[in-house]
């Protein structure tokens, strides 16, 4: 049985949700708002997420409110929600408020209602389109992308492509097993628009295989996380790919007026490519529709630097600009950058620049 009580005070709301179920084991209490968290009970384990409980949590805290639990093993469990009346706490972002609402209403329906507003208040913001069947996990990353971005969802490939044609987005952000149109035929597509054949575009996927990596990644897209995703990662990955994006439209990474065609059009594609740990000079001649000898044999041309050279120094100023801008530490930075193991990328980066990464920043730093 579940039994509801209410509080209602002078300046907030409580919430009591009891139950008389099986109780939670007291080694899962700490964990169960985190992001995909499954208790190992064998109790009446039910199939989940993992994302319910911290869906509701983090919706919570937009709201300026909090969620507690208190809970006995065979006896049950105590859900507290506190709501803060009134709407002062919350960011003016995520308040809607009635006069306005109503003033809208009468002049349009309720979902020009919706575009009106998102153009209005977000215009300025980053366009994510998230392409995701599973409802739960959908809502959770609306959630979380919401925060910082204008985002816009479907369900599954064919719905992803059909966006594309009004809403424009800067980045999408895809599962792969969807009913349909997978996200590897959606991105096929995508990449034939011209448009849109050069759109920042994440993988988030359970397939973590090292093949299914590859394979995701060789067919165009720039990023691949592994489900569950780490939050952060996520946000940072979004982040980067957009300045990246940015920088090669404006042309302020390099100074392009003293650049040749050829060496624009190579510093581009590193760029789009820096995650992608088989990055290599094959994968730019295949983009360039030349052979990797002819590349070669242009390349030497251009000056002393080799093709491997530049490859291995555009990702160590990333990595350095991910770690001092961004905060990440040098394994997560190595990772964005395309280095699978952080001994190889401290070899590397010491073959280069004399010192290791830590050294390396230490000594930048030091006073």
């Amino acid at each position: 049985a579940v039994t509801i009580h209410i509080e209602d005070k002078k300046k907030e709301t409580i919430l009591h949700f009891s139950d008389t179920g099986i109780g939670i084991p007291s080694d899962d209490l700490p964990y169960i708002f985190d992001s995909y968290y499954q208790g190992d009970s064998t109790q009446a384990k039910a199939e989940g997420t993992g994302i319910g409980l911290a869906l509701v949590k983090g919706l919570l805290e937009r709201m300026g409110g909090e969620i507690s639990v208190t809970s006995k093993q065979g006896e049950g469990s105590v859900f507290r929600i506190r709501l803060i009346k009134g709407t002062n706490h919350i960011n003016s972002r995520d308040v809607i408020s009635k006069e306005r609402k109503q003033q809208e209403l009468k002049e349009q329906s309720v979902q020009s209602f919706k575009k009106d507003y998102v153009e209005n208040e977000f215009r300025n913001y980053p366009k994510v389109l998230l392409v995701e069947d599973n409802e739960d996990f959908r809502m959770y990353l609306t959630t979380l992308i919401g925060k910082y971005y204008q985002i816009k969802v479907a369900q599954n490939g064919v719905e992803g492509v059909e966006l594309l044609k009004d809403y424009h987005p800067d980045i999408i952000v895809s599962d792969i097993m969807m009913p349909e149109m997978d996200g590897y035929e959606m991105m096929k597509e995508i990449r034939e628009i011209d448009h849109f054949k050069n759109i920042p575009f994440i993988f988030l996927s359970a397939k973590d295989s090292a093949a299914d990596i590859e394979k995701g990644l060789n067919i165009g897209a720039d990023i691949y996380l592994s489900k569950p995703v780490d939050n952060k990662m996520l946000l940072t990955q979004i982040k980067v790919l957009l300045r990246r994006e940015a920088r090669i439209k404006e042309n302020t990474s390099v100074d392009t007026e003293s650049q040749s065609p050829l060496v624009s059009q190579v510093v581009q594609i590193i760029q789009r490519h820096l995650g992608n740990p088989d990055l290599n000079v094959d994968l730019i001649a295949d983009a360039m529709a030349m052979s990797s000898p002819t590349l070669y044999r242009k390349w030497r041309k251009e000056g002393t630097e080799t093709l491997n050279q530049t490859i291995s120094k555009m990702r160590f100023e990333e990595a350095l600009k991910l770690i001092e801008l961004e905060g990440l530490t040098i394994s997560e930075a190595a990772y964005l950058v395309g280095f699978s193991h952080l001994s190889y990328f401290s070899n590397a980066f010491k073959k280069m620049y004399g010192a290791s990464p830590q050294d390396f920043l230490a000594e930048k730093y030091k006073d």
